[in-house]
């Protein structure tokens, strides 16, 4: 089997999408990932090796530490392809390893509230991409946005898989989010469960647990949230689960939410 370099800063079966190319390749592959090591608890894939680079607590020489493994796993690795996910100024790693094949990931544009910054980031990753010969992308949508042409890229959408077959009952409401905080404003889903559990709590029993991950504050509007609408017994915040023990929550809960905040930045998501 021919060897493939996956790269990607997130640590191990914590990025949904690169787990799954791991799991549905490592047939044909032989699989070694590169990434950061945020000391969270360790994930194992038969048929993938994986490489953790130690995440320094100073920005700057934890960029550089990075910067500088993945070169030289790149120019002095024996991989036959190179697939890279996003991150900024990654098409240095191209230019100064021209001979090898690199395909690069793009799976979002910036998320964030200013406009000035996402037209920076956005710009730059779309300079970024002109290193680049092989590139794919999560949606049509977002290659138009950093315009790309429809003959520059891969279509790579999302897929899922179904984590539970039990057949669900309705006879109570057991509600489940799971995913990033990032910008998604969760917390106003606790608002309007309050209002709904108002005039149907004595009519219906009523749970909502909340799984995912993002920055401390957003974090804290969810727990500051709950207690603010004294939904301690109701709500439930439990914080990141690794995909792979995600099956006991999706078969202890029978309604999904998905809530997405109508922006112009998740548009492409």
């Amino acid at each position: 089997m021919k060897n493939l370099l996956i790269i990607n800063k997130a640590q191990f079966g914590y990025h949904t999408d690169y787990l799954f190319f791991c799991k549905y390749l490592r047939n044909d592959w032989n699989i070694t990932y590169l990434g950061m090591d945020y000391n969270l608890k360790r994930i194992w894939l038969p048929g993938v090796k994986t490489l953790y680079i130690r995440r320094n607590k100073l920005k700057v020489t934890r960029s550089i530490s990075f910067y500088l493994t993945v070169y030289r796993e790149i120019r002095f690795g024996s991989y036959d392809l190179h697939f890279l996910y996003y991150f900024n100024y990654c098409s240095l790693l191209k230019l100064l390893n021209p001979q090898k094949k690199i395909i690069l990931d793009i799976r979002t544009t910036l998320i964030g509230n200013n406009p000035l910054k996402r037209f920076l980031w956005n710009f730059l990753l779309q300079i970024e991409t002109k290193a680049f010969s092989y590139i794919t992308v999560i949606s049509d949508s977002l290659a138009y946005n950093i315009g790309l042409l429809s003959g520059r890229y891969h279509l790579l959408p999302l897929g899922a898989e179904m984590i539970s077959e039990n057949e669900k009952r309705y006879d109570q409401m057991n509600l489940l989010y799971v995913g990033n905080f990032l910008k998604r404003n969760i917390h106003h889903t606790i608002a309007g469960l309050s209002i709904f559990y108002k005039d149907f709590s004595d009519k219906i029993s009523i749970t909502y647990t909340i799984i995912g991950f993002g920055k401390k504050k957003e974090i804290d509007k969810i727990i500051a949230a709950i207690k603010k609408f004294k939904l301690e017994k109701t709500v439930r915040y439990v914080g990141q689960i690794p995909y792979t023990e995600l099956k006991s929550f999706f078969e202890g809960t029978n309604i999904g939410v998905s809530y997405v905040p109508i922006t112009k930045y998740f548009d492409c998501q």
